[in-house]
């Protein structure tokens, strides 16, 4: 594939190809070393590879021999990693209970198709008692590998391998008035929007599931294939809009794995649309639904989750320019305009979305201050915030002074946000110290200072990125507010720095 040029055009191609055998993509017997790493980075091996052997003149070609070989060793290890987890249940059962297996291995094990496995870092794993997972590790000493996200009970390290067990699965809507890009580019900009999180229940997701083990008696389960569809759904449109979470900045923002999983569990056999539709009403996510269906029919072509829902189309075929509201944080969203195509095969984060909206200067100092006292600092506001000042140094380390108040609330309970380049800080004022910042490893949090004198908050935070990447990047924010545990903002602001 000397002549061949890869870039984002040929991927595309390559992801309709995999979809459904068209696709503008040449030299498909010989695909090029970085064609075969995007496929990985989609976690798309399995599919290629099943292309590749329904079309006989390309079973004796290079791409057959290196899609066998990475899926081989994917399959083995997802059914290795499935066979562990189950082992491990088992072992723990009178602590646990019964255990549902949610994602990655609901999907294969429903559709029947081996070459819908793909590979996966950790197991989800819901219990009827979550709190019950927790008592096993403080009880047998056991090692958790990462502070837990607001709907997770506890991450574990059982024998090498990554279990999180779930406190529910949560489900993401926005409500209130969001803004256009275009309207962001005044010093103040004050916004109606709200997030708020609801979570489905164990019941609902073990209503109908399939027993996959029954050991020491006790069932492990899966979803059945519209639980797994409707999960797949939710998962797919809360990283679609969260700008914000640092370790999707890497990722593509749409994942064509996901709405290809989407569309082969409603295709299979065992599928209740009757079941699929009440979970949707019941949890009132028809707007994700009509998302992620337009969605998959401008990348894919494929109507199937527009029809089962009978929701109308938003975006037409061909992925061109289209307007998602995304959030930048919590009750800061914006309607952005993308393109769909483009979001498939490129990442979407804050470091793309901060230069789209007017932003602070960060000086040849590599210092900024900014204040609302200030009519020049470009704020981004949502309730009555009062006060704000702050000062931000990326040095060696990145240092952050803050003032904050707000004229009709208290300040207790304030999270915040601190975005450089490709690193994101999630902090939690007021949580105990080690679990105040959740962030990837190589990120440190130096020191950590904040007093509250009545309605005035102060703060003062260091922190260091691995290999000082703060240092080089050019685009940086901090978010600040009270967010209740549902998502929803009673006041707060966000500001963005560029250099």
């Amino acid at each position: 594939m000397e002549n061949c040029k890869i870039g984002e055009d040929y991927h595309q191609g390559l992801l309709q190809w995999v979809a459904d055998g068209s696709g503008a993509v040449s030299e498909i017997s010989d695909l090029h070393p970085s064609a075969i790493t995007f496929l990985e980075e989609q976690r798309l091996v399995g599919r290629a590879l099943q292309r590749v052997l329904f079309d006989p003149q390309l079973h004796e070609t290079p791409t057959a021999a290196e899609l066998s070989k990475i899926f081989c060793r994917e399959l083995l290890a997802r059914q290795t990693q499935t066979e562990a987890a189950v082992a491990t249940l088992a072992a723990h059962s009178a602590s646990l209970g019964e255990a549902l297996l949610v994602k990655g291995p609901a999907l294969y094990m429903n559709t029947l198709n081996p070459f819908h496995a793909r590979r996966s870092g950790d197991v989800d794993i819901l219990l009827e008692e979550p709190a019950k997972a927790r008592y096993l590790a403080r009880q047998e000493g056991l090692e958790e590998y990462k502070v837990p996200m607001p709907h997770e009970e506890i991450n574990l390290l059982l024998e090498g391998r990554r279990y999180d067990f779930h406190k529910g699965f949560p489900i993401w809507r926005r409500s209130g008035k969001s803004l256009h890009q275009s309207e962001a580019g005044q010093e103040r900009v004050y916004y109606s929007s709200q997030v708020s999180i609801d979570y489905v229940a164990h019941d609902d997701l073990q209503a109908g599931a399939k027993v996959i083990s029954n050991r020491n008696g006790m069932n492990v389960c899966i979803p059945d294939s519209a639980a797994s569809a409707f999960i797949q759904i939710i998962h797919f449109y809360r990283d679609l809009v969260r700008l914000f979470v640092g370790w999707t900045f890497a990722r593509y923002r749409i994942s064509a794995q996901e709405l290809l999983d989407i569309r082969d569990l409603i295709r299979s056999n065992t599928f209740s649309a009757e079941r699929f539709r009440q979970l949707i009403d019941k949890y009132d996510i028809a707007e994700q639904a009509q998302i992620c269906g337009s969605i998959m029919y401008a990348i894919t072509g494929d109507r199937v989750l527009l029809d089962v829902t009978g929701s109308t189309l938003l975006f037409e075929r061909d992925g061109g320019r289209a307007s998602l509201e995304l959030n930048l944080w919590y009750g800061f969203s914006l309607w952005f305009e993308v393109d769909l195509d483009a979001l498939s095969v490129r990442p979407f984060s804050l470091e793309t979305a901060v230069p789209l909206i007017a932003a602070n200067k960060i000086d040849d100092d590599r210092a900024c201050s900014i204040s609302l006292r200030d009519p020049t600092s470009k704020f981004h506001i949502n309730g009555k915030v009062s006060e704000f000042d702050l000062k931000v140094s990326f040095q060696e380390d990145v240092s952050l002074e803050f003032v904050y108040s707000a004229s009709d609330d208290d300040v207790t309970g304030l999270k915040g946000l601190f975005f450089i380049g490709e690193d994101a800080f999630q902090i939690d004022f007021e949580a105990p110290a080690d679990s105040r910042v959740s962030t990837r490893p190589g990120n440190r949090v130096l020191s950590f200072q904040t007093h509250r004198q009545g309605a005035l908050y102060r703060g003062e935070l260091k922190l260091s990125t691995g290999e000082q990447r703060h240092t080089r990047a050019s685009v940086a924010a901090f978010a600040m507010g009270k967010v209740t545990g549902e998502g929803s903002m009673q006041h707060g602001v966000f500001t963005a720095l560029t250099a």
